[in-house]
């Protein structure tokens, strides 16, 4: 099984984090990642077909990094350029995350990965 190592030690941010994805994981598979969740759990489907495992080191620095304030910050940036009728959930969501509650940025994007069969994580 292939695998790919993503150094979360130097992670403050989620731009930290797609940095640290992008040298780790997508431009292994010839990608550049932009930091659109959507085309994250795209990228995780490459190469198609193929078990993989992505190892996340200093999973709990990054953890920390990514809580509620880092998905505050997140849903605000794309409060105005989300579809309108998306606009509701959104309020909703950063309202709950400024009250530190709900989804963090972290917990969502290992659901990303999660939803996907033929990759594993492993926090370290």
């Amino acid at each position: 099984m292939k695998t790919f190592t993503i150094d979360g030690r130097g992670v403050r941010s989620f731009d930290d984090f797609v940095e640290a994805t992008n040298v780790g994981f997508i431009q292994q598979i010839s990608g550049k990642w932009n930091g659109n969740l959507d085309a994250f759990n795209d990228y995780l489907s490459w190469p198609e077909d193929e078990e993989y495992e992505i190892q996340l080191v200093h999973a709990a620095e990054c953890a920390r990094s990514l809580e509620h304030a880092a998905q505050a910050t997140w849903l605000r940036q794309h409060l105005g350029t989300c579809h309108p009728s998306n606009v509701p959930d959104i309020q909703s969501r950063l309202a709950q995350a400024e009250a530190g509650q709900g989804q963090t940025l972290f917990d969502i994007l290992k659901e990303i990965i999660a939803d996907n069969p033929h990759v594993r994580l492993v926090l370290l």
